[in-house]
């Protein structure tokens, strides 16, 4: 039970984590693209 809670828990996390980093990635490029 702990367990199945634990991974309910850590893998929403870890979708969130990737998605914000992808997004961060996508800015970045987006800024620079624009200056330059």
């Amino acid at each position: 039970m702990e367990v199945e809670l634990a991974s309910f828990f850590a893998y929403p996390l870890v979708v969130l984590m990737l998605v914000t980093i992808i997004m961060r990635c996508l800015l970045f490029s987006i800024i620079g693209y624009s200056f330059v």
